[in-house]
C-alpha cells in the first residue's frame, strides 16, 4: 500500500498466490476516501465475480460489474464507487462507464494485464495508454510482464513513464535484433534496461518469500507412439522441423502451417478424419494417473479436439470429469472448480491458457501437460494453480511427449522464452526440469 500511494503509476508484478488483489482493493478505498476518486477495475471476464467479492469484503465500496450493452440497457442512473469490466468492454463503452461513477475517475486498476494489454499494436492497448495519461493513478497487476516477446513489456512501461521510450518504434530500435535481409525480429538485446525499469517502478513479492520454495516437480515423460499414428505424422515432420528452426517462431504465439498440422495429428488426428487404433498418451494416462492411485487429477491440453476426446474417454471409464476451456462459460467454470475442490469431480481437463488465472487446486494430487502451446507464461500460470498456499507434499507434474517428434522442440521454444523473460526480469527464474 505504501508503494502504491507513493507511486501514482506503478506495477505489482508479485508472483501468483502472493496476495496482490487484497492491497490493490484497499487502494480503491484510499482513492475514494482521501482523493475523492472512483475506480475502474479491469480484468479477464473469468475474474469479474471473484474480484467483486474481494472488493466488497475488503472495502465495502458500492460496485457494479459492467458487461456491456446488457448492463447499459438495465441502468437507471445509479452511480457506483467502482466499476468492474473487461479490457474490450472498457474500450468500447468508456463514456457510458464514466457516467456511472459516483466521483471523477481517479484510479484505473487492472488485474492479469498480460492477457489483454501485452500487444502494443492492439487497439485496446492503444486506448488504455491514451486513457492512462489522463488519470491520476494507474496500477497494473501481473506476474508475467514478458509474454513470449520482449516488447510485451512495452505497454506497462509506457503506462508508468512514457519518456523511457516515447513510442513502440523507439523500443524496438533499442531492443530488437533484426534480420538484415527481411527486417524480421530474430532476437532481443539490452534486457538489463527493462529489468532496471521494472525494479524501480514495481512491487515484487516472490512465492518463495511468502511460502518457501514451490513444492512441485516437472517429470518429462516420453510416450511410445503407435505405428499407424507415426506414419500419418511423419509425412509432415520434415517441413515442421524447418519451421521450428526459424528463430522468429520463438517470438510468436503460434508456428507455421506444417507445424500446426503435425501437432493436430499428434494430439487429435480424429479431427482430421484419421483413424488411430490407440493413442499412446491416452493409454499412459489411464495406466499411470487414472489407475486408482489418485483421487484428484488435472490434465492440461492446448488443443480443443484433444480436450474433448479425453473428457469423453474419461467419462466412459466411469470417472467424474469437468472441462475448462474457452468454450465453457465463466459461471460453469466456477462450478466445475468448486465441484473439484469439494470432491464431487475426480478429474479436470483444462486449457492452460484458460485455467491459468483465478483457480486454486492446491488439493490436487497429480497433474500432466498432455500438450502445450508455445507460451512459457501459460505453463507457469497453470503450474501455480497447484501451489497456491502451502502444500503437504510435492505434486508431480508430468510433461507428456511422443518419442522422436517435434514436441521436444516445442518444449525447447518454451524454455528459450522463459530464459528471455528471466533476463528482462531478474526476479523470475527460468523454467527448469523440462528435459
Amino acid at each position: 500500500m505504501t508503494f502504491y500511494i507513493a507511486n501514482k503509476n506503478c506495477l505489482d508484478r508479485s508472483e501468483p498466490a502472493t496476495g496482490k488483489t487484497a492491497p490493490s482493493c484497499v487502494m480503491c478505498k484510499y482513492v475514494n476516501d482521501y482523493e475523492n476518486g472512483s475506480t475502474i477495475f479491469v480484468m479477464p471476464k473469468s475474474l469479474l465475480v471473484k474480484n467483486q467479492e474481494e472488493l466488497t469484503n475488503w472495502t465495502g465500496l458500492k460496485s457494479l460489474i459492467y458487461r456491456g450493452q446488457p448492463t447499459l440497457t438495465k441502468w437507471k442512473g445509479e452511480t457506483y464507487d467502482a466499476i468492474l469490466t473487461t479490457a474490450d468492454t472498457l474500450s468500447r463503452h468508456y463514456e457510458h462507464i464514466r457516467k456511472m461513477l459516483t466521483k471523477p475517475l481517479g484510479f484505473v486498476l487492472a488485474d492479469e494485464t498480460h492477457l489483454y494489454w501485452s500487444s502494443a499494436s492492439a487497439k485496446r492497448t492503444q486506448f488504455i495508454l491514451a486513457l492512462c495519461r489522463k488519470i491520476p493513478r494507474n496500477l497494473w497487476l501481473t506476474g508475467t510482464v514478458i509474454r513470449g516477446r520482449l516488447d510485451s513489456a512495452y505497454p506497462v512501461i509506457q503506462m508508468i513513464e512514457p519518456r523511457y521510450y516515447g513510442n513502440h518504434a523507439s523500443f524496438m530500435n533499442q531492443h530488437a535484433v533484426r534480420d538484415a535481409f527481411t527486417g524480421e525480429t530474430i532476437g532481443w538485446c539490452n534486457e538489463a534496461k527493462i529489468n532496471a525499469i521494472l525494479n524501480i517502478h514495481s512491487v515484487n513479492n516472490l512465492f518463495r518469500d511468502v511460502y518457501g520454495d514451490p513444492d512441485y516437480i516437472y517429470l518429462p515423460t516420453h510416450v511410445e507412439i503407435n505405428e499407424k499414428h507415426w506414419k500419418y505424422y511423419h509425412e509432415f515432420e520434415q517441413f515442421a522441423n524447418l519451421e521450428l528452426e526459424d528463430e522468429s517462431v520463438l517470438y510468436a504465439t503460434e508456428a507455421g502451417v506444417q507445424t500446426l498440422r503435425c501437432r493436430q495429428i499428434l494430439a487429435n488426428p480424429e479431427v482430421l478424419g484419421l483413424k488411430i487404433p490407440e493413442y499412446g498418451k491416452d493409454e499412459w494416462i489411464f495406466e499411470n494417473l487414472l489407475n486408482g492411485d489418485y483421487n484428484k487429477v488435472v490434465l492440461f491440453s492446448a488443443l480443443q479436439g484433444e480436450q474433448v476426446r479425453l473428457v469423453e474417454k474419461i467419462k466412459a471409464k466411469g470417472f467424474k470429469v469437468g472441462l475448462i476451456n474457452g468454450t465453457v462459460s465463466t459461471d460453469k467454470r466456477g462450478q466445475i472448480d468448486k465441484d473439484f475442490r469439494d470432491g464431487d469431480l475426480q478429474v479436470i481437463v483444462a486449457s492452460p491458457a484458460t485455467a491459468g488465472v483465478g483457480l486454486n487446486w492446491h488439493n490436487c494430487e497429480v497433474a500432466a501437460f498432455v500438450s502445450v502451446d508455445y507460451m512459457d507464461d501459460n505453463m507457469t500460470q497453470a503450474t501455480f494453480r497447484f501451489i497456491r498456499g502451502k502444500r503437504n507434499k510435492t505434486i508431480p507434474i508430468y510433461l507428456l511427449r511422443y518419442q522422436n517428434t517435434i514436441e521436444d522442440k516445442i518444449y525447447g521454444i518454451i524454455q528459450k522464452k522463459s530464459e528471455l523473460a528471466a533476463r528482462a526480469d531478474s526476479s523470475r527464474k527460468p523454467l527448469k526440469g523440462l528435459f
